[in-house]
C-alpha cells in the first residue's frame, strides 16, 4: 500500500522508551497547537495578534501482534525524533490498554514535545513488570485484582500508566518540563449470571479508589463496574561518587 507511514513519536515499536515488544502502530497525531494573544482598541476592536509557541502533543495507536513485555517502559524520559521530526524531542508521559472479552487488545501512548537541547533528566516513572497478552480476553495487568464469585466473569479491563507532564514555560515556550502524579488504575467491568455477586480483592500495592457497584437493565445480565489505582514513584536517578 502507498499509505505515508505513521510516525512512532515515542519509539515503542523500536524500545525508545523501554523494552516494549509485540506492537504495530496504527495510527499517529501531531496535534499541533499555538498559543495566540490578541489586543483590542478602545471600542473592543482587535487590533493586533500575535501567534507563537508552536508545540506538538503527539498520540499514536498501537495493534498488539504478540505478548507485549510492558516491565521497562518509561515516561519522562527524553525521546529524540526522526525522519521529519529529526530537529525535536518528545517524551512520553502515560499509556493507556484496552482488554475486552472477545476482542483484540489495545494500546495508545501520549506525550509532549520538550526542549531540544534537552539531555537527560533524573525524573522519570517505570512501569513494574507485567506482560500484556495478544490473546483476545479481558486480562488483568500488574496483579491489580483478583476475582471470585460463581458465575461472575470479567469483561473488560482498561489501564492507564505513567503521570502527568509538568512544563516551565517562558513566553509560551517549555524551557524545562517533569513527569509527576504518577499511578497505575485499572477500570474493570464484570458480568454477573448467577445469583453470586462478584467480589473483587485488589493486589499488592493497589486500592479499590471506586467500590464495586451494579448496574441492572431490564433484559440482561446484571454488569457491575470498580476502579483501582496504585501509585508509583520515581526512579532513584544515578549518582556519581
Amino acid at each position: 500500500m502507498s499509505f505515508k507511514s505513521k510516525h512512532d513519536f515515542f519509539s515503542l515499536t523500536t524500545n525508545g522508551s523501554g523494552g516494549a515488544t509485540g506492537l504495530v502502530i496504527t495510527d499517529s497525531n501531531e496535534n499541533k497547537a499555538a498559543t495566540t494573544v490578541q489586543a483590542q482598541n478602545e471600542k473592543g476592536d482587535y487590533v493586533a495578534w500575535e501567534v507563537f509557541a508552536e508545540t506538538l502533543s503527539p498520540d499514536c495507536s498501537y495493534a498488539v501482534k504478540s505478548n507485549v513485555t510492558l516491565g521497562s517502559i518509561k515516561c519522562g524520559t527524553v525521546i529524540a525524533g526522526t525522519g521529519d521530526y529529526a530537529t525535536k524531542k518528545f517524551t512520553l508521559g502515560s499509556i493507556t490498554i484496552n482488554t475486552a472479552a472477545g476482542s483484540a487488545p489495545t494500546v495508545s501512548a501520549s506525550g509532549e514535545e520538550i526542549p531540544a537541547d534537552t539531555v537527560s533528566t533524573d525524573c522519570t516513572y517505570t512501569f513494574p513488570a507485567t506482560t500484556l497478552s495478544a490473546c483476545h480476553h479481558a486480562q488483568i495487568l500488574w496483579g491489580a485484582f483478583s476475582l471470585s464469585g460463581t458465575g461472575c466473569y470479567l469483561q473488560s479491563a482498561n489501564y492507564t500508566a505513567g503521570g502527568t507532564i509538568s512544563r516551565a514555560t517562558k513566553d509560551g515556550e517549555t524551557v524545562a518540563f517533569d513527569v509527576i502524579e504518577g499511578q497505575l488504575t485499572a477500570s474493570v467491568t464484570i458480568t454477573q449470571t448467577g445469583n453470586t455477586a462478584p467480589t473483587l480483592t485488589a493486589g499488592e500495592n493497589w486500592t479499590i479508589t471506586a467500590p464495586l457497584t451494579c448496574s441492572n437493565p431490564d433484559s440482561n445480565y446484571p454488569s457491575w463496574t470498580a476502579t483501582l489505582s496504585r501509585n508509583l514513584t520515581h526512579d532513584v536517578p544515578v549518582t556519581n561518587s
